[in-house]
Parts: structure tokens; C-alpha cells; sequence
């Protein structure tokens, strides 16, 4: 089977468009992500898979982009999106649209999938500070209780240590675009 040659946009090899199903995907937390628009100023774009889990909460923890604007949209699959307290519930043609420094949370439904679509500006790894760990926001269960989120995770330090030793993280290309901006920035 013949390779398809990938398109070019208007700003170069970084702005590479090509089909999700070359490459081999990022692995981030519970998501598998498949770059649409290969991260690169001013904007990036993947395709994002949560398997199903039987807990899928257990690792989610509250977080934010400081500088990021994302807009999601969710093509299958169930789950809840959690922000400012409130869990909303997510389907198939739910759209989420973030400005920066919103404190959410993401995760599908126990036994389900969630695919979704994100569009990101800046592109991850052209933010000053990618994300960052709200501890102080809990969990999803315990919403600003920051005894929940030691109890489940212990410090943010051990968490990124851990999130960074683990096989969570298997792209070379995502631990050099965000994991050491996330322990540098702290």
C-alpha cells in the first residue's frame, strides 16, 4: 500500500495537514492523539481518543492553559467536562469552546469512548506555560477541595514526576513540546 504524500500549507513543513490515520499517535494522560494540523504557530489540531475505562475520574485532575484558546468538539462517545464546580454532561456534537486560564477537567463515562476534535491557539508548544495543575481546584468528585486532590494524587510535584516516569507520556514529541515546559514553568 502506497504512503498518501502529505499536504503543505501555506507556512511550511510545520504546517503539514495529513489524514489521522498516519503516524503514530501521542499518548497523553488517557488520551491518544493524532495531529491533524502539526503543532505550529499559531494554531494546532488533533484528534483525541479516550478508551473506555471502568473509573475514568481516577485520573482526572482539574488543570489550565494559561495562554491557550481552545474549542472542542466531541464526535462520539459520552463523558462529562467539568469547570467551575459544574459537570456538564457531553455527547456526540457537543462543542466546548475555552479562553485561557479556565480551570476543566474531561473525561468520558465509565465503560465508554469519547473521540473528540481540538483546535488550540497558541499550538501546543508555542505557549509560554502549556498547562498547569490546579490543585486547589480538587477533583471532579470534591470540586475545590484541595484534601481530595492530595488524597488521590499527593503534590503536584509527585503527580508531574509521575505523569513524566509513566508510560502516560510515550511521544518524544509531546514530552519535549509540553512536559518540560509544565516542569520548567512551575
Amino acid at each position: 500500500m502506497t504512503k498518501p504524500a502529505p499536504f503543505i500549507g501555506s507556512h511550511g513543513e510545520d504546517w503539514c495537514v495529513r489524514p489521522a490515520a498516519l503516524g503514530a499517535p501521542d499518548r497523553v494522560t488517557a488520551n491518544w492523539m493524532h495531529w491533524l494540523i502539526v503543532p505550529g504557530p499559531p494554531l494546532s489540531c488533533y484528534l483525541a481518543y479516550v478508551p473506555p475505562s471502568t473509573n475514568p475520574p481516577e485520573l482526572a485532575f482539574y488543570h489550565k492553559h494559561p495562554e491557550t484558546w481552545s474549542i472542542h468538539v466531541v464526535l462520539s462517545g459520552g463523558g462529562k467536562h467539568c469547570v467551575d464546580g459544574k459537570v456538564h454532561e457531553v455527547g456526540p456534537g457537543t462543542v466546548i469552546y475555552q479562553g485561557p486560564n479556565v480551570v476543566h477537567s474531561l473525561f468520558p463515562n465509565p465503560g465508554e469512548h469519547m473521540m473528540q476534535v481540538a483546535i488550540q491557539h497558541p499550538a501546543a508548544g508555542h505557549a509560554r506555560k502549556e498547562w498547569v495543575v490546579c490543585p486547589e481546584a480538587g477533583t471532579p468528585e470534591r470540586f475545590g477541595d484541595l484534601s481530595a486532590f492530595v488524597e488521590r494524587f499527593g503534590s503536584v510535584d509527585e503527580l508531574l514526576k509521575k505523569l513524566a516516569a509513566s508510560d502516560l507520556f510515550v511521544s518524544e514529541r509531546w514530552q519535549e513540546l509540553v512536559m518540560k515546559r509544565a516542569l520548567s514553568a512551575k
